[in-house]
């Protein structure tokens, strides 16, 4: 019987240690990244760009573009192909991951 009671005291004080830190893990929980969150972690705002009819964005002198959509950067090349790239977010950090799996800082 005492055994069991000390089990039982183990187990509830491992819960009542564990619940904040897990409480604290869900409101970092990975997500996809809006596109303002997207567009405000590149600075768009603060570079000099143009649109094309396709939607795809151009820094000034740069031949490469991008478009942005929640979740979504592609990027499209000067030879005119696109790849793109998931944007995931807790809220701080943004991981790119790419059509192959490959998961990088963005």
């Amino acid at each position: 019987m005492h055994r069991t009671l000390r089990n039982l005291a183990t187990l509830a004080s491992f819960i009542a240690c564990a619940t904040p830190a897990l409480s604290a893990e869900t409101k970092g929980r990975i997500r996809n990244a809006t596109a303002a969150e997207i567009r405000a972690h590149l600075n768009e705002s603060s570079q000099e760009t143009t649109t094309d009819k396709s939607g795809y964005t151009y820094r000034k002198g740069s031949k490469r573009g991008y478009k942005i959509s929640t979740g979504k950067i592609c990027i499209r090349f000067e030879n005119k192909q696109a790849a793109c790239a998931d944007i995931k977010t807790d809220g701080s950090k943004f991981h790119m991951i790419t059509s192959d799996g490959t998961r990088t800082r963005f």
